[in-house]
């Protein structure tokens, strides 16, 4: 990847980011669109790119799906699945790209729940499969925390497990440049860690995260908006 395409997916990347902060979904995906420009010039796109668009993807896909807000579901599950299965496919795939499948696999159950009894296990070996090979990849941990958190207790799932998790991934990604932190990635781990807390009523703590959250990023909607303000009249904070 040469200079001046690496800048143009660096800008992309940042536009995505952005996008994820103010909960602007046209955004998003003009950031993707112009990734998959850059990507087009290129006979063969490079790992990175490829994985940068299929993370793009995942996270508006689990956008769209909370929030209802897209109408093109089912096209973007594609894609993603299809730049997943070209990083997959190679002698030795990078912690970060089976990571970032074992979740993708996780966000079609949620599509397609009847399938969980098959695509469950395979999103878990994904993931146990990512931190094994690399247990310094941040990505790895964010989506042990995600299965940790959002699993049934009967096939893995414990809060606990999941705030040490999302905390180890803040942690590596704390180690990372100011410029690899600015990914949505970075801050689902944080928020998750919050709402983890919250669940073992560790208010206080998810009340700072949020606020340090805000102090670094104000412009954050979803906390600003939303995850502060329902903490706040919690009413054990409140007694």
């Amino acid at each position: 990847m040469g200079f001046g395409q690496q800048t143009e997916i660096e800008q992309a990347r940042q536009k995505i980011f952005q996008s994820y902060l103010i909960d602007d979904i046209q955004g998003w995906k003009k950031g993707i669109e112009e990734m998959e420009a850059e990507a087009k010039k290129s006979f063969r796109p490079s790992s990175e790119i490829l994985y940068q668009l299929a993370l793009a993807e995942y996270g508006l896909i689990g956008n769209c799906l909370t929030n209802a807000t897209c109408d093109d579901v089912d096209e973007r599950v594609k894609k993603a699945e299809s730049y997943l299965e070209d990083l997959l496919d190679t002698s030795k795939p990078s912690a970060k790209a089976k990571a970032l499948y074992g979740g993708f696999l996780a966000i079609k159950i949620k599509i397609h729940p009847a399938k969980a009894i098959y695509l469950g296990p395979r999103s878990a070996s994904y993931i146990e499969e990512s931190v094994k090979q690399n247990p310094n990849e941040p990505a790895a941990w964010v989506e042990m925390g995600n299965f940790r958190f959002h699993a049934p207790s009967l096939f893995g799932g414990d809060v606990e497990e999941a705030i040490e998790c999302f905390d180890k991934a803040v942690d590596l990604f704390d180690k990372q440049t100011p410029s690899e932190r600015t990914s949505w990635l970075y801050l689902h781990a944080r928020v998750w860690k919050a709402k983890a807390l919250e669940m073992t009523d560790s208010l206080e703590e998810a009340m700072d995260i949020y606020q340090n959250i805000l102090e670094e990023y104000p412009n954050f909607t979803w906390i600003s908006e939303e995850l502060l303000p329902e903490l706040q009249r919690h009413p054990d904070l409140n007694q």
